[in-house]
């Protein structure tokens, strides 16, 4: 049966204006995009000038460094710098912060706040947000030069803080934010691996510099630089002192194993 000429031509004219709707949205959907993920890359930004604040304050009070994590003489992971700075990013109560005299993941620290101050160390670009024991991941971690097991650093032991790294986005393999083994090796370049830094969603990485600066480096940059913002090669740890698990974190239950610490003050 032949349309005729009046519904052919209010067939054509649905046509071309759901084409026009077509092509808007092809034109202004990437733009939204582009905006969203530079005002995640902001947020993330800001993310690592906080942690920046912290790290200093810390620095302030204690004339270190945070240990890149505390553990005790059998090797018993407790805490990580995370953990260390959490008080100085989040206006929480001090009864509501992990207790620093049993280890990160025991019972009686899962029960407080790690959720509460998780924000500043999640990166806004990344989904992943969990572990698979629902435990908030850190998509950031610090240069193992100069945080590892027991480390004892001061900024006066880095002669070119403008131009060294403390802390960058993590490239995949995210840790729970309370583990204390939260720190990468620059020398293995940047995006190059899930074990390095780096930002699998987006074309840069971010790093918070021991001056307080934050810079932004392509994934694409020769392994030399990253080697370079690792720091002077005098700060290196040995391998144990870097050493992490072989496999991917899963919740134990531990209770009981503590540990009495001394506020941390340089040798």
């Amino acid at each position: 049966m032949a349309i005729d000429a009046p519904v052919r031509r209010r067939w054509i004219e649905a046509g071309v204006v759901a084409g026009v709707f077509l092509l808007a949205f092809l034109f202004i959907a990437p733009a939204v995009e582009r905006a969203k993920e530079s005002s995640r890359q902001s947020m993330s930004k800001n993310n690592l000038k906080q942690i920046g604040i912290a790290l200093s304050t810390y620095h302030e009070v204690h004339g270190m460094l945070p240990y890149g994590g505390v553990f005790d003489e059998q090797g018993t992971p407790f805490h990580g710098w995370m953990t260390a700075i959490g008080r100085y990013t989040a206006a929480l109560p001090y009864h509501e912060f992990p207790d620093p005299n049993f280890p990160w993941d025991d019972p009686v620290n899962l029960e407080r706040a790690f959720h509460q101050f998780a924000s500043p160390f999640q990166n806004p670009s990344m989904a992943e947000r969990k572990s698979i024991d629902g435990l908030p991941l850190a998509h950031y971690a610090a240069n193992q030069r100069l945080f590892y097991r027991n480390s004892v650093v001061t900024l006066k032991d880095v002669p070119q803080q403008n131009a060294t790294a403390l802390v960058g986005d993590c490239n995949g393999n995210f840790l729970p934010m309370g583990s204390p083994f939260q720190w990468r090796d620059l020398s293995l370049g940047i995006g190059t691996t899930p074990d390095g830094f780096g930002c699998p969603t987006r074309d840069i990485t971010m790093f918070l510099m021991a001056d307080g600066s934050v810079r932004a480096l392509n994934n694409r940059t020769d392994a030399a630089v990253a080697q370079a913002l690792a720091g002077p090669a005098s700060l290196a740890p040995t391998p144990d002192q870097v050493a992490k698990p072989s496999v991917r974190y899963r919740l134990k239950t531990r209770r009981g194993k503590t540990l009495s610490l001394i506020e941390s003050q340089p040798p």
